[in-house]
C-alpha cells in the first residue's frame, strides 16, 4: 500500500457502511440474514483491532434496524438525506472527527460524506461518480467480499 493510504487508514477508529447497495445488493441477491452473519464477523474482527463499526443509512425500516442491532451488536444510525450531518453527530458523541471515519457508500447521496471522511470506499457496482470520488473501490460486490476487503485494508495499516 502507498504511504498516504496507510497513514489515512491508521487513523481510522470507526467504519460505517451504507446498507442498501453496499451490504444488501440492489438486485436482491443478498439476504438480510446473510448480511447480518457477515457483519457480525466483520464487527468482531474490527473490534479486535480497536475499531468500531456500524451502519449509516437513510432507509432502514424498524424491523431491519432491530435485526441488525440484535444479531450483530453493531451501531445503526438512521438518517435523513444528510448523512454527513448524522456522521458528524455520531463522531462528536464519540469524541472523534471525520478523519477517524472510514465510510463505504455507493450512491450520489453518499458523496458529501465520502468526500470528507478520513478514508472512503465503494463497491465495484457503485455509480461511476462515486467510484471516481473514493479512495478505494472494492473488487467485490457481495457483503462478504466488501467486508473482507475493508477489514484487510485496516488490518494491514494497523499492523
Amino acid at each position: 500500500m502507498y504511504k498516504e493510504t496507510i497513514k489515512k487508514l491508521a487513523q481510522i477508529k470507526i467504519v460505517l457502511l451504507d446498507l442498501h447497495g453496499v451490504l444488501i445488493n440492489n438486485d436482491g441477491s443478498e439476504s438480510l440474514s446473510n448480511c447480518c452473519e457477515e457483519l457480525k464477523l466483520f464487527c468482531s474482527k474490527l473490534d479486535a483491532l480497536g475499531v468500531s463499526s456500524g451502519i449509516l443509512s437513510a432507509d432502514i425500516k424498524n424491523e431491519i434496524r432491530e435485526t441488525i442491532t440484535e444479531e450483530t451488536n453493531c451501531s445503526v444510525i438512521t438518517t435523513s438525506i444528510n448523512k454527513l450531518e448524522s456522521a458528524e453527530g455520531y463522531l462528536n458523541s464519540n469524541n472523534l472527527g471525520l478523519e477517524n471515519l472510514l465510510f463505504v457508500g455507493d450512491d450520489i447521496l453518499d458523496l458529501p460524506l465520502l468526500q470528507k471522511v478520513g478514508f472512503s470506499a465503494a463497491p465495484h457496482s457503485s455509480r461511476r461518480e462515486v467510484k471516481r470520488t473514493v479512495d478505494y473501490t472494492c473488487r467485490g460486490n457481495s457483503a462478504k467480499e466488501i467486508l473482507e476487503e475493508i477489514y484487510l485494508l485496516i488490518e494491514q495499516a494497523k499492523s
